[in-house]
């Protein structure tokens, strides 16, 4: 009888511990997505194009929901925009990068998964390439080339 109490015992610490640890510990839910490239932005007859970078990081956001913040490093500024998504739908959706009052990019992004761990971001929005001056956005549709750097 004595044993089995122990055994039982053992159990319940061991029990307790488990939910004392942090589901992030427990298992690998996150991810780190860098997409790079050049893109042509502007209305027709008057296009420039610019160097884009944008850091997807991808985090559990409670039960079911995900979180998604994006960077962008553009005139020695950072740049940031995050949202939660709750729909399920995989990194898509509206996010504005901002510093402060000074917009970079604002409009739809939408990650599509390739093949090797490669991915692509759409992007469909307006961007200023001069955030600072202020100033309206100009019209941007573009795909950036991706990878998976997550450990």
């Amino acid at each position: 009888m004595l044993r089995y109490i122990g055994v039982n015992r053992a159990a319940l610490i061991g029990l307790a511990c488990s939910f004392a640890l942090p589901t992030a510990a427990l298992a690998k839910d996150s991810a780190h997505i860098v997409c790079a490239g050049v893109a042509t932005y502007g209305s027709a007859g008057a296009t420039s194009k610019v160097g884009i970078s944008i850091v997807l990081f991808d985090a559990r956001a409670g039960v079911s929901d995900r979180k998604w913040v994006l960077s962008s490093i553009h005139q020695q500024k950072l740049y940031q925009g995050s949202m939660i998504d709750k729909t399920g739908n995989f990194a898509s959706g509206r996010i504005v990068l901002n510093n402060g009052s000074q917009k970079f990019y604002s409009g739809q992004f939408k990650l599509e998964k390739g093949a090797n761990d490669r991915y692509v971001m759409l992007l469909d929005g307006e961007i200023n390439d001069n955030p600072a001056a202020g100033g309206p956005g100009q019209p941007i549709k573009s795909k950036l080339s991706c990878i998976d750097i997550s450990i």
